[in-house]
């Protein structure tokens, strides 16, 4: 994304705000599905159950990805809507190989697979792109390719699965899959609407292509950082959950992990300032504010990786609706604030004040969380 922006310039970049904000939100028509395989797949012992279940989620990911399709006709121009379908079917399915082969342990096949990515990414980008519907065409390639990589990387396993995957499952079974999925989907579309209410308002404002634009750059750059603080977390994800379900008071070491990270969030949030001020002094002259942007947006975005880990110990305890329903009055407030500043607040210098007011709702949710975990823990 550093080297697009670069290429494209403030303007064309705030017309990306769009596109992205529909490719995150559409990996929520996946119904969960992805982080049921990620709870419940090393409860299965026997690898034939192991296959009928991601039979199954391989199935319903393929129903709800014609869903996808039908939905980005009707949103976007016929130029870029096949473009945009592929790309966010594509991240429904790189999700569920991801989701498979964290759970059994093999993490360096997301290495080599994110790596593959990102290199085609930058190369193709450098070479063929002029304006972001170029980027889109690159976008829609590398991650058919990168589908294509993950399913070599277990041929023999995905074979199968893609056999099985013609013949009609149990409805007892679609049942379960689904309802334990809309769930934890609840959950992770908690954690999206946090993670782009700020651009959402933002692009919503009656302000600048070119600050649009400076915004969505700090947002890549603080992405960037939370990509790669929960690729460590997600690392033990579900060694963390099975270890919650079969020993209770595991639950008080992830505790203190999230305990221990809301400390760390302001210094990696000063240590991303430093780097986008000097980025922003020498490369990226363009973007306006981009160091502030930078700042605060990472900041909003590893509290919100905080109260991830905390919704771990209710997604292990099975008590998602609770957490759900705890996040409730935060949701309000997040509502509140767009119709503030979508309504009644015009001035574009005052978009700095959007992720603040977020921030501050989030450190409001976790120390309303952490009075419902003790609980729980009786701690």
């Amino acid at each position: 994304m550093l080297v697009i922006a670069k290429l494209i310039g403030p303007a064309e970049m705030g017309k990306s705000i769009t596109s992205l904000l529909y490719i995150t939100y559409s990996a929520y028509l996946s119904l969960g599905l992805n982080s049921v395989i990620v709870k419940n797949f090393k409860i299965l012992k026997n690898k034939n159950e192991q296959i009928n279940f991601l039979t199954i989620n391989f199935q319903l990911l393929t129903l709800l990805s014609c869903l996808n399709f039908f939905i980005t006709y009707y949103i976007f121009s016929i130029e870029i809507f096949f473009l945009i379908s592929i790309i966010s079917i594509g991240t429904l399915f790189r999700s569920f190989f991801s989701s498979y082969f964290r759970v059994i342990d093999k993490t360096y096949v997301l290495n080599i697979n994110n790596i593959l990515l990102s290199l085609l990414l930058i190369f193709a980008t450098l070479l063929f792109v002029n304006n972001w519907n170029d980027y889109l065409y690159v976008w829609a390639l590398v991650i058919l390719t990168n589908l294509l990589s993950y399913f070599l990387f277990d041929l023999k396993t995905f074979s199968l699965v893609l056999k099985k995957s013609f013949s009609i499952p149990k409805k007892s079974i679609i049942i379960i899959n689904t309802q334990e999925g809309l769930r934890l989907s609840l959950l992770a579309i908690l954690s999206t609407i946090y993670l782009s209410a700020d651009r959402l308002i933002i692009n919503n404002m009656d302000i600048s292509n070119d600050l649009k634009g400076s915004y969505q750059l700090a947002d890549n750059f603080s992405t960037a950082i939370f990509i790669g603080v929960s690729a460590l977390i997600f690392y033990f994800t579900p060694n963390w959950i099975n270890n919650i379900k079969n020993d209770f008071s595991y639950s008080n070491n992830l505790f203190k992990i999230a305990n221990f990270s809301f400390f760390i969030v302001p210094v990696l949030s000063f240590i991303t300032f430093l780097i986008g001020y000097i980025v922003e002094l020498y490369w990226f002259t363009e973007y306006v504010s981009l160091s502030n942007f930078v700042f605060i947006s990472t900041f909003l975005k590893l509290l919100i990786l905080v109260s991830g880990i905390e919704s771990l110990i209710f997604i292990a305890l099975d008590k998602e609706i609770k957490y759900f329903k705890i996040n409730i009055p935060s949701l309000f407030l997040v509502v509140l604030t767009f119709i503030y500043f979508n309504f009644y607040e015009t001035d574009q210098n005052k978009i700095l004040l959007v992720p603040v007011i977020l921030s501050l709702i989030i450190v409001i949710l976790l120390f309303v969380q952490r009075i419902f975990i003790k609980k729980i823990l009786k701690l």
